[in-house]
């Protein structure tokens, strides 16, 4: 009988992990069409934003939300599916003892096995939309305010259950500018943004003067009879420790305050392009020293000496390039109001659709030897579906590479959004 049982328990957990131990399909809620919700977000975001900036103030002589336009909205969504299937087969046996009296006696013994298995999908997919996109699609300006029957008519959407329905942005937005519509806050170019970066004064010496110096303080020390008075060959290390001086202390420190200004991408990306030309001619600097200490040919060491002093020139004539680059963007930066802080920082939100099905199945055997199942449930399956979307909506910055990428606030926003979500399903288990 055991055996028997024993190899059913076990036909149940093949059974089992056949139904859950494979990736959860792409069904259900979580069948949501991600073009839909970002064409959701998009309209939402075009009737909440664009019309905000068409406001006047109450005193009707500015528009105090234009700064609206310089933003971006990044969008972060979430699709999982969580499978969750057990099996708890057990039974009694019970044998007969001779009775009593008229007392019946029995002798059972109870076994059983749990099982649980557990399949988890989730896709995660981000995207970012400017408003100023945005607005030259839809033609809505603030000169131009009739314009938005193409808005209208792109955003003509259906509405269902979850993601499928509002999501309520233009009331997020609404209720965050609201001190800024009662000019609680305000921005303006008195406020001083990030842009505002000191700028260097002065630039590198031409080293013309000192290279000549250096040949004909080499020229000298070949012509003299007496070698051993000629003073130490130091002279291409010391153009080298010079030239990792201006690398570290001016090309790379110079880059770094230039990607933290927020400068235009064009500024940006020359000023790049001077610091690589900068790197580039360093390394040919290091390169081409390790050379001349191993070469033994005068004339060889000659030639080569004439090649990092070239590339010597060529790293400072690039450091003065990025400076003057630097400067000039500084100066149209400053010429910029809307660069100026804005009056809120963020707005962000977070929207989450669960929903989580279950069955079970308990069938009940009661026989003169056996009593089966011992657990209240015997086989039961769940699934959860989640539809998360977080928003962050800020002003976007410059990239590195001179492409314009969410700032630093708007993707804390989102990470604060996720880290919140998973303490709260995290799932202590004994």
């Amino acid at each position: 009988m055991i055996k028997v049982i024993g190899r059913t328990l076990f036909g149940f957990s093949i059974f089992l992990c056949a139904g859950s131990c494979v990736v959860p399909p792409r069904d259900g809620l979580a069948r949501v069409r991600v073009d839909d919700v970002v064409k959701r977000v998009k309209c939402e975001m075009a009737r909440a934003v664009l019309e905000k900036t068409n406001e006047r103030s109450e005193d009707g002589k500015t528009h105090p939300f234009t700064f609206l336009l310089d933003w971006a909205v990044k969008l972060h969504f979430i699709v999982a599916v969580d499978d969750t299937a057990s099996i708890n087969p057990g039974a009694t046996l019970i044998s007969p003892l001779p009775a009593v009296g008229s007392v019946g006696q029995s002798r059972s013994v109870g076994i059983g096995v749990g099982l649980m298995s557990e399949a988890v999908r989730q896709e995660e997919y981000e995207y970012l939309m400017s408003f100023a996109e945005l607005r030259d699609e839809f033609k809505i300006t603030p000169k131009n305010r009739p314009r938005i029957e193409k808005l209208y008519n792109f955003c003509q959407l259906d509405q269902g259950l979850f993601l499928e329905s509002e999501l309520g942005l233009k009331a997020l937005v609404d209720a965050a500018l609201e001190p800024v519509k009662r000019d609680v806050l305000r921005s303006g170019p008195g406020n001083i943004g990030p842009g505002a970066a000191p700028t260097p004064q002065g630039k590198l010496p031409d080293p013309a003067g000192e290279i000549l110096a250096l040949k004909a303080k080499r020229k000298a020390n070949k012509e003299l009879a007496d070698k051993s008075l000629a003073p130490p060959d130091t002279d291409a290390t010391r153009i080298e420790t010079q030239t990792q001086a201006i690398i570290n202390n001016v090309v790379k420190p110079l880059y770094g305050l230039a990607a933290a200004a927020s400068f235009d991408g064009k500024c940006l990306a020359k000023i790049t392009l001077d610091q690589n030309k900068a790197i580039i001619s360093s390394i040919g600097v290091s390169t081409n020293v390790a050379k001349y200490y191993l070469e033994k040919n005068e004339s060889n060491k000659d030639a080569i000496f004439n090649l990092l002093t070239n590339d010597y020139e060529d790293t400072v004539k690039s450091a003065n390039h990025m400076i003057d680059g630097y400067q000039a963007c500084a100066r149209q930066l400053g010429k910029q109001d809307h660069k100026s802080y804005d009056p809120i920082s963020t707005i962000g939100q977070t929207v989450n659709f669960f929903v989580t099905s279950s069955g079970s199945v308990t069938p009940t055997w009661k026989l003169i030897n056996v009593t089966a199942p011992l657990a209240n449930t015997f086989l039961s399956a769940s699934r959860k579906d989640t539809n998360s979307v977080i928003i962050s909506m800020g002003r976007p910055v410059v990239a590195a590479d001179g492409t314009i990428t969410a700032s630093q606030s708007m993707n804390n926003q989102i990470l604060a959004a996720q880290l919140g979500q998973a303490i709260s399903q995290q799932r202590i288990f004994p």
